[in-house]
């Protein structure tokens, strides 16, 4: 069993850990992109990659997931994929 001395270094030593923690995650939370980004980013990578590699077949590929898309989350949401899609992805967005 440890001393109360080592007991209250370990808590201190714990504590600090966990604030340092708070902060790295609160400042984390300023740099996340939204879902519909990394969701626009996914869509536009599988669907270059799939055009590329199987032509006109990919381009019907990637209609036919973006009509699935708006099947279950809403046309408007697809609207958003579809849209964000044409971003320039090798850059982050200003103010990021």
């Amino acid at each position: 069993m440890r001393d109360a001395k080592t007991r209250e270094a370990f808590s201190a030593e714990h504590h600090a850990l966990l604030l340092g923690h708070e902060e790295t995650q609160r400042a984390q939370g300023e740099w996340m992109l939204p879902w519909s980004y990394h969701t626009a980013h996914l869509y536009a990578t599988m669907s270059a990659v799939l055009q590329r590699e199987l032509g006109s077949a990919g381009v019907a590929v990637s209609q036919a997931v973006l009509e699935t898309f708006a099947a279950r989350f809403g046309p408007a949401m697809a609207d958003v994929l579809a849209t964000d899609a044409g971003t320039d992805f090798d850059v982050l967005p200003e103010g990021r």
